[in-house]
């Protein structure tokens, strides 16, 4: 049956509630990028000694391996002083660290989950060897190409946060508006992309099947959106602080825009668990309430651009 209800994970503490510190944070992008280099070698040796590896492995280890260049910027990055007082800071900045320590423990458990099933892949079997790799190979195609939507999602998501974290130091030292403003527009066009990527996969998981598998994906999307999300917020502030400095100059409207890209309210998936929660525990009063209508609340996206966000220091 579909998804009637969303997902128990959801129901575990928000990542906003746990303060996030310097040195956890050092440490998961230091442990996930450990984690990416294991994994991204075991995948090169798979495709460079099997005939029979297809392009979704190339693809894979293509994800992998630009993934893991992305941690290294970040663990270079997080190791400035600078940097590691921003960590420290509460407001918007302080909310988009725990969720980017959020999804940096989920980014170490879906890599570890790949690890597991390269391995289950590419164990040998004695006889008839190479036949039974590749069947099980053909038997692992959906599961390696839902690994490459996630690393994808990871990665642009991570890097995003990077760009966002050195962008809020910007504002903080006061660099000049001529360096900060081309950032600025990169991570706006950044957070439409992703934001629109997450939503559109969310969706579509609330109406398959449910299954472990599915809510898994989920809750690693939902964390992900919500790294997004605090990253607008900051972008979003950014804006209104060069705004008030130098109005004539600058415009706030592409970044004020940013908020339509998430929902306000609940979305119908997350109602109707609200809903089945109700219904079990207050079944007395429902029983003689008349039934609420419930509402669909959608999100809409404006355009936004192409191409991988870049860094510049």
């Amino acid at each position: 049956m579909c998804r009637g209800a969303e997902s128990d994970s959801f129901k575990t503490t928000s990542p906003s509630s746990l303060m996030a510190d310097p040195v956890s944070i050092s440490a998961g992008v230091l442990g996930l990028l450990g984690t990416c280099v294991r994994v991204g070698s075991t995948l090169k040796d798979f495709y460079d000694g099997a005939s029979f590896a297809d392009t979704k492995v190339k693809g894979l280890l293509a994800d992998v391996e630009s993934f893991t260049q992305v941690l290294r910027l970040m663990k270079d990055t997080f190791e400035q002083e600078q940097i590691r007082t921003s960590m420290q800071a509460t407001g918007h900045i302080s909310s988009h660290w725990n969720n980017l320590s959020a999804s940096i423990r989920d980014g170490q458990n879906t890599v570890l989950q790949l690890q597991e099933t390269l391995e289950r892949v590419n164990k040998s079997a004695g006889v008839l060897d190479g036949a039974r790799k590749h069947l099980r190979l053909k038997g692992a195609s959906e599961e390696i190409e839902n690994f490459r939507l996630q690393i994808q999602s990871y990665r642009n998501t991570l890097q995003l946060s990077l760009q966002t974290v050195l962008l809020w130091n910007q504002i903080t030292f006061k660099e000049s508006t001529d360096k900060i403003l081309p950032n600025l527009e990169e991570i706006n066009q950044a957070i439409r992309r992703i934001a629109h990527d997450i939503n559109n996969r969310m969706s579509t998981l609330q109406n398959v099947a449910t299954s472990k598998q599915t809510d898994a994906q989920l809750h690693v999307l939902h964390n992900l959106r919500n790294c997004v999300q605090s990253a607008a917020s900051i972008a979003s502030s950014a804006s209104t602080s060069l705004g008030a400095e130098q109005p004539d100059y600058f415009s706030v409207s592409d970044s004020s825009e940013l908020g339509g890209l998430f929902p306000s309210e609940p979305g119908e998936t997350m109602l109707r668990w609200i809903s089945s929660n109700t219904v079990y525990e207050f079944e007395a009063e429902t029983a003689i309430e008349s039934p609420s209508k419930g509402r669909d609340f959608v999100s809409t996206f404006p355009p936004f651009a192409g191409g991988e966000p870049r860094i510049r220091f």
